[in-house]
């Protein structure tokens, strides 16, 4: 768990509050803090071929010996982003205004428009409580980095094969992919609680189209598949 003030981001300055009275509040989850990260990774000779468990020789040898399967394996826990709310409810120049948690937290898992990641109604913009008449400018209660985003894992494998042309020539053939399975990496949600569309006692305003505005939901992911394929003489 990674923990600090100001993320090394290349900008000197906290992350979130820059008032003196509320500088404690920048302690936080890094924004690049994972609380957990798998890697495994292998290389396997196939038990075929001149010499293996499974002896071939001639056309048998040269077609199914020689081979070697190796590959990663990678799966990441998401990192943190804060739930955000409307500046005009804190008036402090400087800082970033933090949503009031306002019910338990409950992971949908959600992804794509439409579909909240986390249960909406758990958040609430300060500004929705703001009385101009008696205004009181006061903090959310949530902190900075307060929750997660969706993890992934992938798969990274490569299958490679010696031929031996002559006493001194060599060839080696490569056959590699990255992100085999096609996983989405999904980015985090939209933390900006002021995007929700509410009625006046605090439900969602199911007369628009989109009362979540974007609140809660991710839009945006990483799906790259590659495969590549070589041949490397020797000698």
């Amino acid at each position: 768990k990674a923990l600090n003030m100001a993320d090394d981001t290349g900008w000197a300055g906290p992350k979130a509050f820059n008032w003196e009275g509320m500088l404690a509040r920048n302690y936080s989850p890094a924004s690049y803090d994972r609380r957990h990260m798998y890697t495994m990774s292998w290389v396997y000779d196939l038990p075929f071929g001149a010499g293996q468990k499974y002896n071939l020789s001639g056309v048998a040898n040269m077609i199914a010996g020689g081979w070697r399967f190796n590959g990663i394996f990678s799966a990441y826990s998401g990192t943190p982003f804060t739930v955000t709310g409307s500046g005009q409810s804190l008036q402090c120049i400087g800082c970033t205004q933090t949503a009031h948690q306002i019910g338990p937290v409950k992971k949908l898992d959600g992804k794509g428009p439409l579909q909240p990641y986390y249960d909406p109604s758990a958040f609430r913009d300060p500004l929705f409580y703001f009385n101009p008449a008696n205004p009181q400018y006061i903090p959310g209660s949530m902190g900075i980095n307060a929750l997660y985003g969706p993890g992934f894992w992938r798969l990274d494998p490569g299958l490679f094969k010696n031929f031996k042309l002559t006493e001194k020539l060599n060839m080696e053939f490569r056959a590699e992919a990255t992100n085999l399975a096609h996983n989405a990496r999904w980015g985090n949600p939209s933390g900006a609680a002021g995007n929700m569309r509410l009625n006046p006692d605090g439900s969602l305003n199911t007369s628009v189209t989109n009362p979540l505005n974007g609140f809660m939901t991710i839009t945006s992911a990483d799906s790259t598949r590659q495969f590549r394929f070589g041949l490397r003489l020797s000698f």
